[in-house]
């Protein structure tokens, strides 16, 4: 794998990081790199650089991978790499993504986002506080930076899902990513749906929204969805 990832194939430089990701989708997992994904990496390093997008998408999931089982190796190699080339900062940002939703401080310190203070929400407001499953909902509110320099911004949302053994399991929504001036304000609406996924099953009870910025949970609204 090693060499076919200075191969002149595309598809066969792709190969190369797929072949080896800890957990392809449809196929076995490798367990000997789930615990020791060292070997992965030289091949990475070739890649990182490769003039194929369709490479390099295959390198930020195949760190992505990694990072669910170390997350320290993935943090101190991305650092390292951010920084080097534009092309790299969006694999960097890729890879991270899990630990990103996870609103892990290390690994948004990278790009600057670890820091929530005097960034604040007011007026957020729902549609309704009742819905059925299968319906939808808006929600709306303000975002202030009022610290005295522009600030840049990683806005996400979760909503805490009911499970049907009447547990809670979160999901993080990002919003989006910007920069904020100096005592300005900004404007946010976002519709949520309740409908059944193949993925996620409703059940009734409460749900909690929260708004996060920055990795930090700053403010929340409660509805009640029913049959």
């Amino acid at each position: 794998m090693v060499l076919w990832s200075t191969h002149e194939n595309h598809h066969l430089r792709r190969l190369a990081s797929e072949g080896c990701r800890l957990r392809l989708p449809w196929a076995p997992k490798l367990s000997g790199l789930i615990t020791n994904p060292i070997p992965t990496l030289p091949i990475l390093e070739q890649l990182k650089n490769d003039a194929s997008l369709y490479v390099r998408k295959s390198v930020a999931t195949h760190i992505n991978d990694i990072s669910k089982d170390h997350p320290k190796l993935v943090l101190s190699l991305t650092e390292k790499w951010y920084g080097e080339k534009p092309h790299i900062n969006w694999i960097v940002k890729h890879a991270l993504r899990t630990l990103l939703k996870k609103e892990d401080k290390k690994g948004l310190v990278i790009f600057g986002l670890d820091d929530s203070k005097n960034i604040e929400p007011s007026n957020l407001v729902l549609s309704g506080s009742i819905l059925k499953i299968g319906e939808f909902i808006h929600f709306e509110f303000d975002l202030s930076n009022n610290s005295e320099q522009n600030r840049n911004i990683r806005l996400e949302y979760k909503i805490a899902f009911v499970k049907a053994n009447g547990s809670t399991s979160n999901k993080v929504f990002q919003v989006s990513e910007f920069a904020l001036k100096t005592n300005a304000k900004k404007y946010f609406k976002r519709n949520q749906w309740f409908k059944e996924l193949s993925t996620r099953n409703h059940y009734p009870r409460e749900h909690k929204i929260t708004l996060v910025i920055n990795g930090d949970e700053k403010d929340n609204i409660t509805l009640e969805l029913n049959k």
